[in-house]
């Protein structure tokens, strides 16, 4: 996960009482206080569910983290609905995928999906394609981020025009796209 966006996120989950589900943890997760879920056990997960059936109540839930995960559902606008669900009112996701232009997206048999920057617009009110779901997100942040070193050098330039970069680069960059949603 981005630096940046981890330490943001570590001052922001300082009390204990808040809620974090690490939805497909595997055999670490992202921040030691949150419940690991992942449909297997490993030394990390808390409790064995998938993503498209939370064993959690309605609005139970004060933050999730969802890295490197939707691209391998069956279903991701279930997926995005179950997280919405478990959320609470102004509860918020992290969402880290791998973007469609990169090696990464394509490298393992087991992805499903693939994503643009605009995805999560499906999720929004404003969408012209929200009848898909009730899920309803608003998007706090949205940025590509490089897993290589020498890339992460033009992350802030990319980040000025996502699109652009959308059409014109990608490949061996390994790009990712992360989003911070909050449930509307």
């Amino acid at each position: 996960m981005n630096k940046k966006l981890k330490q943001s996120k570590n001052n922001d989950t300082q009390s204990n009482s808040k809620i974090i589900l690490d939805l497909g943890c595997g055999n670490r997760k992202v921040f030691e206080s949150a419940i690991g879920i992942d449909i297997i056990k490993t030394k990390a997960v808390d409790v064995i569910a998938d993503i498209q059936n939370l064993p959690f109540k309605d609005c139970s839930v004060d933050e999730i983290v969802c890295y490197q995960v939707l691209e391998h559902v069956d279903d991701v606008v279930k997926a995005m609905e179950e997280i919405w669900r478990v959320l609470k009112c102004g509860g918020r996701a992290i969402i880290e995928v791998p973007h469609v232009k990169g090696l990464d997206a394509f490298r393992d048999p087991t992805h499903k999906h693939f994503f643009t920057v605009a995805s999560m617009e499906y999720f929004t009110p404003n969408s012209e394609y929200n009848y898909y779901t009730k899920a309803k997100f608003k998007i706090i942040k949205r940025r590509i981020v490089f897993k290589n070193w020498w890339s992460k050098l033009i992350e802030k330039i990319v980040n000025l025009r996502p699109e652009f970069f959308e059409h014109f680069i990608g490949g061996n960059l390994k790009p990712h796209i992360v989003w911070i949603l909050e449930k509307c």
